[in-house]
């Protein structure tokens, strides 16, 4: 029996995907595409026939004045579009955090504030105290060297008072 296989392809970047409405433009992309043609002829026919400029005129004040706006509706930045951009930007560093403070919880007391002085002096003791910390491992070890000598010493004279007993 011959089976067909049906191979599916799917993108690596599935965030990247878009789907293709016209000449490679998402549905989207073409509202904006038409919203900034529609900006730009109002713009120029606004300067030509109200303002009464020259046509060069107009053409170089509409590719100044539209430019943003394309680039606004177009341009991405970290996947986002400039306005999201700029929206989440502005969210992040102008608007207050929103927070909650339950009347059930105790909130911790501030820290008192630690003069030099006063932190010297602990440093110091803190260093006293190793100081005598290590003094007293160093005389641990001594007295337990020699206790490990002295029963060395204990075990060689009993074995030469018994002899070797094996």
């Amino acid at each position: 029996m011959d089976h067909e296989r049906i191979e599916l392809n799917i993108n690596d970047d599935l965030e990247q995907y878009k789907a293709e409405l016209w000449k490679g433009l998402s549905l989207e992309e073409l509202k904006k595409a038409c919203l900034v043609l529609l900006g730009t002829s109002l713009v120029f026919l606004f300067l030509r026939f109200v303002c009464y400029l020259p046509a060069v005129i107009c053409l170089w004040v509409t590719m100044l004045l539209v430019t943003p706006m394309a680039l606004l509706l177009f341009l991405r930045v970290q996947g986002l579009t400039l306005r999201v951009y700029g929206k989440r930007l502005w969210a992040a560093r102008f608007d207050e955090p929103l927070c909650f403070v339950s009347d059930e919880v105790d909130l911790p007391k501030p820290v008192a504030k630690v003069s030099r002085k006063q932190k010297r002096t602990a440093r110091r003791q803190e260093r006293q105290e190793y100081q005598a910390h290590k003094k007293l491992l160093k005389e641990r070890k001594k007295e337990d060297k020699a206790k490990a000598k002295k029963e060395k010493r204990n075990r060689q004279k009993g074995t030469k008072k018994h002899g070797n007993l094996s």
